[in-house]
This record gives C-alpha cells, sequence and structure tokens, in this order.
C-alpha cells in the first residue's frame, strides 16, 4: 500500500512544483510587460521580446495585456477612492485578497469603453490574444504529455494558488495601510518581494509610478528589474524618459 501511496505524493508534488514555476513566470511576465511596461511606460521592448512576452503572457497567465494595462491605468487615476478597481478600503479587504481576479475581470466588462479610451496609445494585438483562454495551452500540452490526471490537477491548483495570491497579495495586503495619509500603500517585505518580482515594494511603485525598478534601496531584491536589465543588454530593452526621470527621483529622494 505504502509505494503506490508514495508515488501519488511524487506525482502530486512534481505537478504542484511545475504549477509553482509556471505562476512564477507568469507573475515575471505580468510585471515586466504589461506592468512597467505597457501600463506605465517605463519601459520600452524590441520587436522580439515584445511579440515573445505578448504570447507567453495569453499562454502561462490568460491575460489580455492591454485591458489589464488599461484597468491598472485607471487604478492608478482613482486610487482608494470612488472607481478603483480593486480598492480594499472599497471592495473589502478579504475580496480584493481572494477575488482579485474577478474584480478585474467584472470591472474589464462593465467598464470596458473607459479601458478602451486610456488605452488608445497602446496597439491592439493580434485577434487571438484578445481572448482569456490561451492559459489552457501549457496545461493541455503537460496533460498530453504525461497522461497523469493528478500531475495536472495538482499543476493546476498550484498555478491558480500562487498567482492569484500574490495578485491578492499586491492589491489587498499592499494597499492595506493607513489611509488617513491619503496614500495607504506600504513596501512588504523581501521575501514576498521576491516572489512578487519587486511587486509589493508597492509604496515604492505609487510614489514614482513609472519608474522600471520597484526595489532599488538595500533589502528590496527586485526581479522585476533584473530581468529589464538583461533585456537591456540583449538590446530588446530600454529605459523610456520618463522612466529614467523617475529612477532618478527616486535616488535621491532619502524615504517615503
Amino acid at each position: 500500500m505504502s509505494k503506490p501511496l508514495s508515488k501519488v505524493t511524487t506525482r502530486i508534488a512534481l505537478g504542484a512544483l511545475s504549477g509553482f514555476l509556471t505562476a512564477e513566470i507568469g507573475v515575471g511576465l505580468t510585471t515586466v510587460f504589461s506592468h512597467r511596461g505597457l501600463a506605465h511606460k517605463g519601459v520600452e521592448f524590441g520587436s522580439a521580446a515584445n511579440k515573445t512576452m505578448r504570447g507567453l503572457t495569453w499562454g502561462f497567465v490568460g491575460l489580455r495585456p492591454r485591458q489589464w494595462a488599461g484597468i491598472h491605468r485607471i487604478h492608478h487615476a482613482k486610487s482608494d477612492r470612488p472607481g478603483d478597481p480593486h480598492s480594499p478600503f472599497r471592495e473589502g479587504l478579504a475580496k480584493v485578497v481572494f477575488n482579485s481576479m474577478g474584480l478585474y475581470t467584472r470591472f474589464g466588462i462593465e467598464h470596458a469603453a473607459d479601458v478602451d479610451r486610456v488605452t488608445r496609445d497602446i496597439p491592439n494585438g493580434p485577434e487571438l490574444f484578445k481572448t482569456g483562454w490561451g492559459v489552457a495551452i501549457p496545461i493541455t500540452i503537460v496533460g498530453v504529455l504525461t497522461r497523469d490526471p493528478v500531475f495536472v490537477a495538482a499543476g493546476i491548483a498550484a498555478h491558480a494558488v500562487t498567482y492569484l495570491g500574490l495578485q491578492g497579495v499586491v492589491n489587498g495586503l499592499a494597499h492595506w495601510g493607513d489611509i488617513s495619509t491619503g496614500d495607504p500603500t506600504k513596501n512588504l517585505g523581501p521575501i514576498v518581494g521576491v516572489f512578487s518580482w519587486g511587486e509589493t515594494y508597492h509604496r515604492n511603485h505609487h510614489t514614482w509610478p513609472t519608474s522600471p525598478r520597484l526595489g532599488f534601496r538595500r533589502g528590496e531584491p527586485d526581479p522585476g528589474w533584473f530581468a529589464i536589465r538583461m533585456l537591456e543588454k540583449m538590446g530588446q530593452a530600454r529605459i523610456t524618459r520618463v522612466g529614467q526621470s523617475a529612477m532618478d527621483r527616486q535616488l535621491t529622494t532619502p524615504s517615503v
């Protein structure tokens, strides 16, 4: 009895690990491409990187990058005020932590015209990438290659928990500060900072939204910035004027 049980445990563990890793890739693509690139224009990408990241974002996350960028721009314009797509002070902390994706989806449907209006500077991608079902492709491939429903189920669960959980931490906990100051955002610790690719240095981000570098102090590791630097060395990324200006201000501001 112990041997079959052990095999099942191994399959679950390997499936969960694969799901965690694919979710981390999805988080990285979201912050580097959709967030720092499309939404805030802090960095521009070369043609090869642009097309590759757009396709991978669609496949690993199921996101529509242009729509995500538009919803995020509206979030910054109305942060924690009426009209914010996912403020924990208006929607409730639990709802934002556990259902951020649902809030994004609802807002994208109910306010499609507003999202389109604020993203007129972002070209529409291929029609294929305007749907959200691309995330089914890697799951299907894994299922066909492994022919192991236990592995696939564990992978899907781990992917969803990791990606959606980190999204909830960023949109919920990183906004759950003292709202009486006018900016309740805060920087969370370096461990969650690494797993979120720098997204949880949220006070930094809301202070300098166009900066492509979210973590810049000692103790603020920022894998997203590291990825941008690697793409820059490959000739596939360029820090924009607004991005560089924001980074310059970061370095001359003692604290936030």
